[in-house]
C-alpha cells in the first residue's frame, strides 16, 4: 500500500514553493485574484509560511 504524508510547510520549503508559485503564476491568476508582485520573493514566501504556521498553532487556520 502506498502512503501519502501531508505536512505543514517549513522555511526549508520556501525556495521550492517560490519556484512552484512563480512557474504557475499565470495559471493561478486565471482562477484567483493576482498576488501583489512583492509576494514573489523568498522573504515574502518565508513570511507567508511563518504566518500560516502561527495561525495553525493558534488554531486560527
Amino acid at each position: 500500500m502506498n502512503t501519502l504524508n501531508i505536512c505543514c510547510p517549513t522555511r526549508s520549503d520556501a525556495q521550492s514553493i517560490l519556484a512552484f508559485e512563480s512557474a504557475n503564476r499565470a495559471y493561478f491568476e486565471q482562477w484567483i485574484n493576482a498576488r501583489d508582485p512583492s509576494y514573489y520573493s523568498l522573504g515574502a514566501v518565508q513570511r507567508a509560511i511563518d504566518e500560516g504556521n502561527a495561525d495553525r498553532e493558534a488554531d486560527r487556520a
